[in-house]
């Protein structure tokens, strides 16, 4: 049996400035899932006045700090189907 470990590791990463916009935040994703990509790092992501909402996506998780006094500076999406 064959193992290419070259092909196991790929990992994709995707990062744009979204500058508070919830529409860029949804192109980006939907350009992550069109394009197969792994992990997607929004910076400026929108977030509701609360502080607490941010989109959900249904193709990957997100990945936030638990308490955090200070306005988010980065979000991390998880492609949910992730093999690593």
């Amino acid at each position: 049996m064959s193992y290419n470990i070259s092909k196991h590791f790929k990992i994709s990463i995707m990062q744009y400035n979204c500058a508070r916009n919830i529409v860029n935040m949804y192109i980006c994703l939907e350009i992550g899932l069109e394009r197969n990509i792994d992990f997607i790092l929004v910076q400026e992501s929108w977030i509701a006045q609360d502080n607490i909402y941010i989109i959900s996506y249904t193709a990957y998780y997100i990945i936030l700090p638990e308490f955090c006094d200070v306005r988010l500076r980065v979000a991390v999406f998880v492609k949910k189907d992730l093999i690593y």
